[in-house]
């Protein structure tokens, strides 16, 4: 792939890599300040999670600012990779996009909304809460509500549009959390992206950011279109053109390409 940026209201992803376009600067601030502590936490032998993590039974009246405080913390390689990876993927699209102080704004909301949901849940839990999973699945449904046939690979095999990986991670979510989840606080998952739906559609005052999701949905509808179009008039095109060899040469005349050519497009049609 060679390209990754969005225009400044959206429109088609292209990814590219080189100086000055690779990682927006609010998402590249929250990659250095998220593995920094991580990094920190793992060589220096220093445990914030006492001091920092979200403890439902701990919240109130002292404990507010670990809503906050508790997306910063990862308690392994792959709980803070994935993340990480999630937020420099949609996180980045949604920046460029949006501008750095719409993106940092629901990043935030999203990610206190997640711990507060969890807190709710599990209200008087003396389990620790810590990561920024709530703010990376705001930012999936946010990316999913703006660019939602938009395809995404999983594990680098599997292709699925991104309305049916958010919808499907609506219910995993769901079905673990309801079903006790393990070590994973899987309503906060949901609650960042509740917040995150509740704000593109309820935020209209303080920002101008579900205006312009809904711009860059239909400026990226329209590019699909257009580019569908153009597909149609090129194939269309190559069509007379092998329909006028066979009127002039005979079917005979056509090479296995030709054929194949002519034989996808009557099944389209």
């Amino acid at each position: 792939m060679t390209e990754n940026r969005f225009s400044r209201w959206g429109g088609q992803p292209r990814i590219r890599f080189g100086p000055g376009g690779l990682i927006p600067p609010a998402v590249k601030a929250l990659l250095l300040l998220n593995i920094g502590i991580w990094l920190l936490d793992l060589l220096a032998g220093w445990d914030p999670v006492e001091l920092f993590a979200l403890i439902p039974a701990e919240l109130l009246p002292l404990r507010l600012y670990t809503l906050i405080t508790y997306m910063f913390l990862h308690g392994s390689f792959w709980h803070i990779a994935l993340n990480m990876f999630g937020l420099w993927m949609f996180g980045s699209a949604l920046e460029f996009a949006w501008g750095s102080r719409e993106f940092l704004r629901f990043y935030f909301v999203c990610g206190i909304g997640g711990g507060l949901v969890q807190a709710l849940i599990s209200w008087g839990s003396p389990i620790p809460v810590i990561g920024a999973s709530g703010a990376i699945y705001g930012i999936l449904l946010a990316y999913g509500m703006m660019y939602p046939e938009q395809e995404v690979y999983l594990y680098g095999i599997f292709a699925i549009r991104m309305k049916y990986l958010v919808a499907f991670l609506v219910v995993i979510s769901l079905l673990m959390g309801l079903g006790g989840g393990g070590n994973t606080a899987h309503f906060a998952h949901l609650g960042g992206m509740l917040f995150g739906f509740l704000y593109l559609k309820l935020d209209w005052r303080t920002s101008g950011v579900a205006r312009k999701a809904r711009q860059a949905r239909a400026r990226w509808q329209m590019e699909q279109n257009t580019r569908r179009v153009r597909q149609d008039e090129a194939e269309a095109a190559t069509v007379d053109e092998i329909l006028e060899k066979i009127s002039q040469h005979g079917i005979d005349s056509l090479s296995d390409r030709e054929k194949r050519i002519l034989r996808e497009a009557s099944q389209r049609r």
